[in-house]
């Protein structure tokens, strides 16, 4: 699990699952995650890189304004590696929880669940990260 860049909420959590439940995580989030490698060979001829990111939005918008005269195209050269990375811990996130759906694994998240919820009320301007990075140290 160190080669990923998993956020800290999604390893905390993956650090609950058996072995059997944890190769199963990794090898649908290896078999949806995506390449940068692959955004960047889409954006050379014709810029679909955000279609393949499934930004459709984006996508319509740079056909309809020709990338802001390719300007925008220019720009997205380097900001591909940061797409795919944001689209990747988006897909961790999601993946986690469709198998805590799916597994319907009984722990103690309501304990957990309401002990995040109190130290969020009263650390309002922080994330979930942050509550576990407290809590690992």
């Amino acid at each position: 699990m160190d080669n990923y860049d998993f956020s800290l909420a999604v390893q905390q959590r993956l650090k609950d699952f058996s072995a059997t439940e944890k190769k199963a995580y990794l090898d649908e989030y290896n078999r949806k995650k995506k390449s940068v490698l692959t955004a960047y060979l889409l954006l050379i001829p014709l810029g679909w890189h955000y279609a393949y990111l499934k930004k459709w939005g984006l996508q319509v918008l740079c056909f309809l304004t020709l990338w802001g005269f390719l300007l925008w195209w220019f720009i997205d050269w380097f900001r591909v590696p940061s797409l795919v990375k944001n689209y990747n811990k988006d897909l961790s996130v999601s993946l986690l929880n469709n198998f805590n759906w799916v597994s319907n694994k009984r722990d103690d998240r309501s304990e957990n669940t309401s002990e995040i919820q109190k130290w969020l009320k009263n650390n309002p301007n922080s994330s979930l990260n942050d509550f576990y990075r407290l809590k690992n140290n």
